[in-house]
């Protein structure tokens, strides 16, 4: 995490995407989101953007992305969108693809 504070006080915008595992992030993502907690008692995330991404076989998207959004709330950060895909044995759709485009597009004209 050394090396990643640097690079996270730098950006502007903080895109964080997980599989839900058991209805929330992966444990990675929730190594990372806990390693944060220097950069929360110095504020170095404070006003930073954040968008998050939650992908899911069956169900427990949502919570996935709330958990992502609190992250944000925590670190007084500001969500500019998020997106849930709930796959299962099919291919993503039109539809996804289109909320993927759509965020992709936000997240573009965040950081112009």
């Amino acid at each position: 995490m050394q090396k990643l504070y640097p690079k996270l006080k730098e950006a502007k915008l903080l895109v964080i995407g997980t599989p839900t595992y058991y209805w929330n992030v992966t444990g990675l993502v929730k190594d990372f989101i806990d390693r944060t907690n220097p950069l929360y008692h110095t504020g170095s995330l404070k006003g930073k953007m954040g968008a998050a991404v939650a992908v899911a076989e069956e169900d427990g998207q949502e919570l996935a992305l709330s958990a992502i959004s609190s992250f944000f709330e925590l670190q007084n950060m500001k969500q500019v969108g998020s997106i849930a895909i709930v796959r299962g044995d099919k291919p993503v759709g039109a539809a996804e693809l289109k909320m993927a485009k759509t965020l992709g597009e936000t997240i573009a004209s965040k950081i112009a």
